[in-house]
């Protein structure tokens, strides 16, 4: 079967065909520069709660005002007076939703599903925020990732230095812009036991059965090539599709130390955006 093309280039840029959907979750925005690009490529954004706090803080008073979100939504716990009073009185939606049994994240997840119901057409999503601060958080992200991995493929989440995505069965192509996302990357299964990954276009190819598949210290191409197996049975690029895994694949650079960790376990992928 045919590999299918990642360009993540795209998420950078506003014309894209197809434009994005951003959810603002409550995470600091640590990259301006790429928050900005981003921001270009949706036509639907929504702050999350307290994400309104955090998008309103990026910005001084003189550009605010072209940085408005569609709108507001969560149990509005962490949403600040002045922040809630700013953008309400720019015509920002402001919804409140008190229900305990589903996430901020989730209850904008319902907004962006009822904007596609209206438009029939469904939109890739890019989740600011949730690689980052607190655990729950983070695993929650990557649950989702995982839930809507058949529905909803393109779901990006960008969150510092990290960009991550999940490809499901088969083969990929993964078209990088080096300039923005830097050298290096890593995979990891995610829900099963053990999965098996053959790349080619990594400086050192992996072929890999278990664990955190990583390369240390670039890219030998463009465009780079992944297939996934399930179990102890391994798949050449040009293979038939095997049994069902799943895996997060993102890049990313060393440890906080500087050292590299190839063999770690556990370790979650990432995508360096330099």
């Amino acid at each position: 079967p045919s590999a299918r093309l990642w360009s993540c280039v795209d998420i950078f840029s506003p014309t894209r065909s197809s434009p994005y959907a951003m959810i603002i979750l409550n995470q600091p925005i640590t990259r301006p520069d790429i928050f900005f690009r981003a921001w270009r490529s949706c036509t639907f954004r929504i702050c999350a709660d307290g994400g309104a706090n955090r998008l309103y803080d990026l910005l001084d008073a003189e550009h605010r005002a072209s940085f408005l979100p569609n709108a507001i939504k969560g149990d509005l716990d962490s949403l600040r007076p002045e922040v809630r009073t700013y953008y309400a009185s720019k015509g920002v939606s402001v919804k409140e939703d008190s229900d305990q049994n589903s996430t901020d994240l989730m209850k904008c997840m319902d907004e962006v599903e009822a904007l596609e119901d209206i438009s029939g057409k469904t939109l890739p999503l890019i989740l600011l925020g949730g690689l980052s601060g607190r655990i729950d958080q983070t695993v929650h992200s990557m649950a989702l990732l995982h839930k809507l991995r058949s529905t909803r493929p393109e779901v990006f989440v960008l969150s510092g230095e990290s960009l991550a995505w999940v490809l499901d069965k088969g083969s990929h192509l993964i078209d990088i812009d080096h300039t923005t996302m830097g050298q290096t990357c890593g995979i990891l299964p995610v829900g099963i036991d053990s999965a098996t990954v053959t790349t080619n276009g990594l400086r050192w190819n992996l072929e890999l059965g278990f664990g955190v598949a990583r390369a240390a210290d670039g890219f030998g191409k463009e465009l780079e090539r992944m297939k996934a197996g399930h179990g102890p049975r391994r798949s050449s690029i040009r293979g038939s599709a095997t049994e069902r895994r799943n895996l997060v694949a993102s890049s990313g650079d060393e440890n906080d130390d500087g050292s590299s960790d190839p063999g770690g376990k556990g370790e979650v992928g990432w995508q360096r955006l330099d």
